[in-house]
């Protein structure tokens, strides 16, 4: 997430349920464009197989670039953009109540299409 997003205002909502539901996790900040998905394939390459973007849309997109084909890693998304377009789509609300984050937590895991459009890689969900 970067710092300076509303993101870094759900840091102690964030941390409560990373403690609520015993999960051993990092909390990382990203300080430039281009730097999540930098810190993905870092986190990957440590072996973490659950990486989670807090931001919006442009945040999640880049944070997954480096996942693309990476079998072994869960991506997730806490909304915390401006928008939110994505994760309403898959039917979650703009930004998380309790129900949610407790959903969020039971790793109810979909499938995802990755496409390509004039080089840019873009994830999408199909019923």
């Amino acid at each position: 997430m970067r710092a300076t997003d509303f993101g870094s205002s759900i840091v102690p909502k964030l941390r409560e349920m990373i403690q609520k539901h015993n999960i051993d996790a990092e909390i990382v900040f990203t300080v430039r464009s281009g730097h999540a998905t930098e810190l993905s394939e870092h986190y990957c390459k440590r072996g973490f197989r659950f990486i989670i973007a807090v931001g919006g849309d442009g945040t999640f997109n880049e944070m997954s670039r480096s996942l693309i084909d990476k079998k072994d890693v869960t991506v997730g998304i806490i909304p915390a953009g401006t928008g939110n377009d994505f994760v309403q789509i898959l039917g979650f609300p703009n930004r998380l109540g309790d129900k949610e984050w407790d959903a969020f937590f039971n790793k109810n895991v979909i499938e995802m299409d990755a496409g390509s459009c004039n080089g840019m890689i873009f994830l999408t969900e199909w019923d």
